[in-house]
């Protein structure tokens, strides 16, 4: 009888970890109207990791941010791409200000350039990214929720964990709290790969 009521004991321990790892997925908000709904939660492709499975080593990685300013000089923007292109990357890591004031506009003049990278692209969100005309500056969050549902709607996600077979590429919104980026690396860490290498991507610098 005590065997069975260690048993039990043990299952119900393991049922609440369960419950509390998967808090953060069950909590998420699909349309949230407030700040607190908008950061609950985690949506599924999220914490659902990509994988690839590359056919050559070494693989080429270009990872670059801030590109916003191009999207006053088309020229200089598609030639840009035009050697991001020449250099036959596998990857174009994508870190954040891709746009300046997050307006559809913008948006669509980004996918525009970058759909024609032939590579596999991931995002990190920008300060930019997740802004509205830069309302925050001027102490205002009345936006913020329109406006970080905008990238979410256009991007699919503010953090990714990307896995192929030589490394794990974990994208974090730097743009969080602490808290909130330490709340996402725990509910991946049991996918992450540890005999692998582990790269940690943001568009702001981390600082440890």
């Amino acid at each position: 009888m005590t065997s069975i009521k260690q048993l039990w004991f043990l299952f119900l321990i393991m049922f609440l970890i369960s419950c509390e790892n998967n808090n953060d997925r069950n909590t998420f908000v699909a349309h949230p109207t407030t700040l607190e709904e908008l950061f609950k939660g985690f949506n599924e492709e999220e914490l659902t990791p990509e994988v690839n499975q590359l056919d050559k080593e070494p693989i080429v990685i270009i990872a670059t941010g801030h590109l916003y300013p191009l999207l006053k000089y088309p020229l200089t923007y598609n030639a840009l791409i035009d050697q991001i292109n020449e250099q036959k990357p596998d990857y174009f890591f994508e870190l954040g200000d891709i746009v300046r004031d997050n307006t559809d506009e913008e948006w669509d003049t980004v996918f525009n350039r970058l759909n024609r990278i032939d590579a596999k692209i991931y995002y990190a969100p920008g300060n930019h990214d997740l802004n509205y005309h830069y309302e925050r500056y001027f102490g205002k969050r009345d936006n913020q929720v329109e406006a970080e549902m905008r990238y979410l709607n256009q991007v699919g996600y503010r953090y990714k964990l990307v896995k192929d077979q030589f490394a794990n590429y974990v994208f974090i919104n730097a743009n969080d709290s602490a808290q909130r980026i330490r709340s996402f690396i725990d509910q991946i860490s049991s996918e992450l790969d540890t005999n692998k290498i582990q790269i940690l991507l943001s568009s702001q610098s981390l600082w440890v």
